[in-house]
Order: structure tokens, then sequence, then C-alpha cells
């Protein structure tokens, strides 16, 4: 299925992949470009990603067949792959796209639709030290193996999602990420709620218990684990 290309320098793999799907919307699903190098790399909202020569970074090609309201979910399967890849100590899932190694962020990941496709990008800190959620690719050809591994990983969750849609993997994310009863807090603009973690829905949507006891379904949000 994975068509890879690996260049030394990208300004961000995102934008590459985009301008290649606008000159040529036929490009079939499986294209994966991976940069040595991204020196213009953004995550959720336009934030900056910060990148180091030596971590991984990538992005790829989907051409779901299921809904496109489904396909934000995509982010979570991404997450359940991307965990199963690391060491495993003190990792957590942190809706709807981070991995966190304690308290920390190891890894995000970027869903972006674009025509009848949805390019996915992934950032991975393998150059931090004090990071060991990865510790095993920390070599110099650690970051290949880590997207070689991903790709594996990600290849039957992907087959899974499309024949039955994230309903089916719900309980393999929930299992890798933060606990019910967790306290939370999601900032929605200017607003930010407080509340404990209770499930995620079979769309995605965080459902987050407030103060008062009361269930809302979250959709979209800047999400910290603990009080702040």
């Amino acid at each position: 299925m994975w068509k890879i290309s690996v260049l030394e320098t990208l300004d961000s793999t995102q934008r590459y992949m985009r301008e290649c799907l606008e000159r040529d919307s036929d490009i079939p699903q499986g294209m994966v470009v991976r940069t040595d190098i991204q020196t213009g790399g953004y995550g959720r909202y336009g934030r900056t990603w910060q990148s180091t020569p030596g971590d991984l970074v990538f992005s790829f090609l989907l051409k779901p067949e299921r809904a496109l309201r489904e396909w934000g979910t995509l982010s979570l399967v991404v997450g359940i792959a991307l965990r199963r890849c690391g060491d495993g100590t003190g990792m957590v899932l942190k809706w709807p796209n981070d991995v966190l190694s304690g308290s920390r962020k190891c890894a995000g990941i970027l869903c972006e639709v674009e025509q009848d496709s949805v390019i996915i990008g992934i950032g991975v800190n393998l150059t931090d030290k004090d990071n060991a959620a990865f510790s095993k690719f920390e070599t110099e050809q650690g970051a290949h193996a880590l997207m070689t591994q991903f790709l594996h990983e990600f290849d039957g969750l992907y087959r899974a999602w499309q024949h039955n849609g994230f309903a089916a993997l719900k309980a393999d994310w929930l299992a890798l990420a933060h606990p019910r009863g967790a306290a939370l807090s999601v900032k929605q603009g200017d607003q930010v709620l407080h509340g404990t973690f209770e499930d995620i829905g079979d769309d995605g949507a965080l459902l987050f218990k407030d103060g008062k006891g009361a269930i809302k379904t979250i959709t979209a949000g800047e999400l910290t684990i603990g009080s702040v």
C-alpha cells in the first residue's frame, strides 16, 4: 500500500503533500513523504511544530471510503498505532491527537482534508534524551525504522476502520488513553471547562463530565490532563 519518498529538507511535509495533490488529484492512496529536516512545520491551529534532525517527521495520503464526517476519527486511529510502537513506559494517548510520555508531549498528529483525500502528518520527538517513550528508535536509522513499524501497525487498524468505523477500535484507544475519571480541562475559545474524562463516543467525540455531573459532548478544543 505504501509508496515512500525520503527528502533531505522540506518546509513542511504537509504542504509538500498538498502541493502534490494539487498538481495531480489522482495520486493514489498510500503516498508517504518523510524529511530529515523540516524548516516550517505546523500543528493544530497553525502552531509551529519544532523538529530537530533525528526526529521523525512525515506525512501520508489516504482516500477513505467511509463518510466524510468519520474522517476526523483517523487521528485517534493513528494514535493507537503510534502508541503500539513505543516502549509503553508512562505513555498515554491524549484526546484527540497527542501522545504523551509522562506529562510531556512526545508525538503529535495532524489530519487535514484536501479534495477527496486526507493528509495525515506525524511528528515524533526522538532527540530529547529525557523522553524515553521511543528510546529503542534513538539510533542513526531510528526515524525510518519507527516510520516503517508505524505504517505496519496502522495498515491493519486502517483496514478495520474502513470496514467497521471507529466504533470497532474505540476499546483499543481507551485502553491506551488517560483513564476514566481523570481530571481534565478543555479550552474552547476564551472559555475553560473543568471536569473529568467519562468516555469517547463512536464518532470520536470526547464525553466530559463537568463539575455538576452533567455529561457534555466535546468535538473540538484544547485538552489538558489535570486541573489548571
